[in-house]
């Protein structure tokens, strides 16, 4: 989930347009989608803090920049507590911008689900013209008929709007705060109802009060999916938040309804 260009961020929480009725608060239920990039063996302790995701969060597992041959020792039993508290949890595939081949991300989906009986697969680094979407949605109708979700990550908000009838969850920004906070107003982001949902993760953010501005925010931009960290490249998602509880606790009190998986 590396995407280059990044510039580092400035901690001065973005906000509303005057006169958009800003309180601090989220505007729509949000539910967390946290990339877990972190063993739940030699980082126990993590995944001990993330049991405190309400039922709902999507948990992205990435054992080794996609499945590994011996992750079901490692993983399947974060796995199952995982699902048995009402999260999703999705196996991460590198799709390498369209550049691999698509029965190898079938490959990999396949591996995630029988081998530890994930909700979905998180297709990362995906593009962002119809063609490549199309080549993913093609690999979506694939696994699907094994129970599985699919979300992609473009990273940025300029894909095709029908992108979102085409997936479960779509990654519409992955970066930094300062980048987050020169994202258009609202009113040049389409917010329309879809079948799939809008994700949001911005990393870099230092502080719980400026977390807490980029949830509202988040919400008022439209996302139904977001996580926020205080990571930095190279890995933001190595590691959850010190205020990992705060938003926990900002994320519940707008009480999204859970997706079953």
């Amino acid at each position: 989930m590396r995407r280059p260009g990044s510039r580092a961020a400035t901690n001065t929480a973005p906000a509303p347009a005057a006169g958009a009725g800003w309180d601090g608060a989220p505007r729509a239920p949000l539910a967390l989608g946290v990339p877990a990039y972190f063993s739940p063996v030699r980082e126990s302790g993590e995944w001990t803090r993330l049991a405190a995701a309400p039922p709902g969060t999507v948990i992205i597992v990435n054992p080794d920049s996609g499945p590994d041959p011996g992750m079901r020792g490692d993983y399947a039993a974060a796995v199952a507590a995982s699902r048995r508290r009402g999260c999703l949890v999705y196996g991460y595939v590198d799709t390498a911008y369209g550049a691999r081949d698509a029965r190898a991300v079938v490959a990999d989906a396949h591996a995630y689900r029988f081998d530890l009986g994930v909700d979905g697969v998180f297709l990362d680094r995906a593009g962002c013209d119809r063609e490549a979407l199309a080549g993913l949605e093609s690999v979506a109708r694939s696994v699907r008929p094994w129970g599985l979700r699919v979300a992609v990550n473009p990273g940025h908000p300029q894909v095709p709007a029908e992108v979102l009838d085409m997936f479960e969850e779509v990654v519409l920004f992955e970066g930094p705060l300062d980048m987050y906070a020169d994202l258009p107003e609202r009113g040049d982001v389409d917010t329309r109802p879809r079948p799939g949902r809008r994700w949001h993760l911005v990393y870099g953010v230092r502080s719980a009060s400026v977390m807490a501005a980029v949830l509202t925010v988040a919400s008022w931009r439209g996302a139904d999916v977001v996580y926020v960290t205080d990571g930095h490249l190279p890995n933001p998602w190595e590691a959850l938040p010190d205020y990992w509880d705060r938003q926990v606790d900002a994320v519940s009190r707008t009480a999204p309804t859970p997706v079953l998986p």
